[in-house]
């Protein structure tokens, strides 16, 4: 995907070099991880604390939903203990970057 030509309400993306909705939806992120890079890649240009604000509450959002996975007995509802999904999300972004990088 590139870099949309146009943004509704504003420019604070437009002079990024990948701008948060490219990088988003590249490597496929949810909408929690989402929202913390387009927070964070924004709030200088945009509206400062409140959105750093902003990405730390949808960082506690991530951290309550792997700890609610987590029973007392130390598995994981799912069946996929939370730091192996974590490694596993981490290395399909790899995967998904190295092809980003070989289409340029």
């Amino acid at each position: 995907m590139k870099n949309p030509k146009t943004q509704v309400g504003g420019q604070h993306y437009n002079d990024m070099k990948i701008q948060p909705v490219t990088f988003i939806m590249e490597n496929d992120l949810s909408y929690c991880q989402g929202n913390v890079i387009k927070y964070v890649c924004r709030y200088a240009d945009k509206n400062g604390v409140e959105d750093l604000k902003k990405a730390k509450q949808y960082i506690d959002f991530m951290i309550k939903q792997i700890e609610d996975e987590r029973p007392v007995s130390g598995v994981c509802k799912t069946g996929e203990c939370h730091t192996d999904r974590i490694r596993r999300e981490r290395e399909e972004s790899i995967e998904i970057a190295n092809k980003i990088n070989e289409r340029q």
